[in-house]
């Protein structure tokens, strides 16, 4: 009974995530990835630390695809400078992921993650705003902004 209820209780987080994911606006969605890398460096760097090369191996490569997806889906037309400036981040983040997963250097991964936290922190409060600013539209306003 336990077995089944801790499973249940996973296939609701995961439906729940899924409906975030399905009803969050671009921000939200940019911060549900960061918040994922966060999540899979933190293992890694437990997996480095008990030596087991195989989860440091999926937790960095689950990174590395979450920037290779942020990386695709930047848009010059939108802001040619940050966009120029994020892909230098994410390039730089991916080889310095492989270099910490070859070399099981857990500095590297924790200097990876803090640079991450960091653009994680930007993007929340983008998104503070951006749901601050379409709160203060009037509903009109709100439909056509939409």
């Amino acid at each position: 009974m336990r077995g089944t209820a801790r499973l249940s209780g996973v296939r609701g987080y995961q439906q729940y995530a899924v409906n975030e994911g399905a009803t969050a606006g671009p921000e939200h969605l940019v911060v549900m990835a960061y918040d994922g890398m966060v999540r899979f460096l933190r293992d890694a760097e437990d997996a480095v630390r008990n030596r087991d090369h195989d989860r440091q191996n999926s937790c960095i490569q689950r990174v590395q695809n979450i920037l290779s997806v942020l990386a695709a889906s930047l848009d010059p037309s939108v802001d040619e400078g940050i966009t120029r400036n994020l892909s230098a981040l994410y390039d730089w983040y991916y080889l310095r992921l492989a270099e910490a997963n070859i070399k099981d250097d857990l500095e590297m991964l924790q200097e990876v993650r803090a640079g991450i936290e960091g653009l994680r922190d930007a993007w929340q409060e983008a998104e503070r705003r951006s749901r601050a600013e379409r709160l203060a539209l009037s509903p009109v306003e709100l439909q056509e902004a939409a």
